[in-house]
Order: structure tokens, then sequence, then C-alpha cells
């Protein structure tokens, strides 16, 4: 598990992660969102050759689009906010915003830290649904959080046994709505514990079953899947996703 420290103040012009060529943005974009959220991803120890085949360096309202880091719609310490303005890949009707969480609250709230071209360095205090906060001509849309490091202590461990949540069925597919939201289904009686290992997340279970949880794999969403022990082939069970956690530890 990463260790966080709250960034409150500017970094020092001697902070490489900001300040040096290892910063894509840097020198051009110094004090630009875009610059800003690289060089705290660097400075909490993301390998640079991780950032550079995974996380854009083209226009804030791209990253959440373009990104190969799973994107989810709760945030989590570390994690990188993006507002996108228009259409993507279309800078002319708006450069979208990024922005580091700092600290969730158990509210929902969050504290961001942030730079941007009309600003220095700030912090500021969000509410759900973290609707776009600044003063613009465009019409920002909050596109969720992009997920790097894991700085809290996790939740889930291969080996434990875990319990849905719900009262309603879980269709646990890696099929999402617009929006990222699980499809929930009422099913059947008689289907409550019927199981499908044809592919990633096709389980179903109702509220109370117990399963042990041995492996644990994101979907292209960002959701999190648990792959479960169970005699014969083992199923994925949907246990996170941007509505909470759907499963309870034994």
């Amino acid at each position: 598990m990463a260790s966080f420290e709250e960034r409150t103040k500017a970094p020092a012009k001697t902070n490489k992660s900001f300040y040096s060529n290892t910063n894509p943005f840097y020198p051009s974009f110094v004090d630009q969102c875009t610059w800003y959220c690289w060089g705290r991803q660097l400075e909490l120890g993301v390998p640079v050759e991780d950032l550079k085949a995974k996380l854009p360096t083209s226009n804030a309202e791209n990253w959440a689009h373009d990104t190969k880091y799973p994107v989810f719609k709760y945030p989590r310490v570390g994690d990188i906010g993006v507002y996108r303005a228009g259409k993507y890949h279309e800078p002319g009707d708006g450069p979208g915003h990024v922005f580091i969480v700092e600290h969730v609250y158990s509210d929902g709230r969050i504290l961001i830290s942030e730079s941007g071209a009309n600003m220095k360095f700030q912090t500021r205090i969000v509410s759900p649904p973290y609707n776009y906060y600044l003063k613009s001509k465009y019409k920002y849309t909050f596109d969720g959080f992009i997920h790097i490091l894991d700085f809290d202590e996790k939740y889930f461990v291969p080996g434990c046994t875990y319990r849905t949540k719900f009262n309603k069925y879980l269709r646990t597919s890696p099929e999402v709505k617009a929006g990222n939201k699980i499809i929930w289904k009422t099913l059947k009686p008689e289907w409550r514990a019927i199981s499908y290992a044809d592919s990633l997340g096709k389980a179903r279970f109702y509220k109370g079953i117990d399963r042990e949880l041995v492996d644990f794999a994101n979907d292209s969403k960002g959701n999190i899947w648990g792959k479960c022990k169970t005699e014969n082939t083992p199923v994925w069970l949907c246990v996170e996703d941007d509505t909470g956690r759907q499963v309870e530890k034994v």
C-alpha cells in the first residue's frame, strides 16, 4: 500500500516532479491543470514510464476518454478528476479541466488541489455530484475519476469470504448502462444462485450469499470484480462500482 500525504501548498520550484523535463508539460504549460496533475502523480510515486503508457498528454477534456487507467464515478485519494467541455478532441469548444483528490470526507465531499491557465495553485472542497465549479463560457461535464494507485488500506483481500449486501438480486455482468451504472434486475427465485462462467462477471447472487474471493480484476468500465472460489468452474462477482461496495467481509 502506497503512503499518501495531502498537498495543501503549491509545489516548490525545486520539485522535479513538476519542474523538470520528466513532466511532459514542462516548461511550456507550467501552472496549467494538466501540468499539475501529471506532476502530482509523479510526486505520488507513479513510475514515469507507466504514466507515459497510460495517461494522456492531450487537453484535459480527453483524459477520462483516452486513459488506460480505470475510471470511476466515485473518488479515492490520489485520483484525477476530469471535466469535459463539448466534444472529445475538439479544443475549440473548451479544453476541459483536471484536478487531484486530496481527501474524501464521509459525506462524499472531496478536498481537491488544482492549478490552471487562469489561476495559480489552490485547494477547495467540492460536493457531489461534482459539477463544474469554475467560471467559464463553456458547459463542462464531469467525466469521472481516473484511479491510478491505491493509497487507502485495501478492502478487498484475496482468500477472504464476502457477503452480498443489497436486497435486490444482482445482475453481475460487465455490461453497464450510460453513466457507468450497473444494470439491476429482479430475478426469479429459482435464479438466486445460478451462475455462469463463460465470461467475466456473468454470475447472479442474492443478498446474504457468502463467497470466498480468490482474485480481483477491473473491467473496461472501471468496475472491480472478484473471482469466486467454487468446486467447479470459477465465476465472477461485481464487488465494487460507482454506486459503492456491493459486498462486505464476513
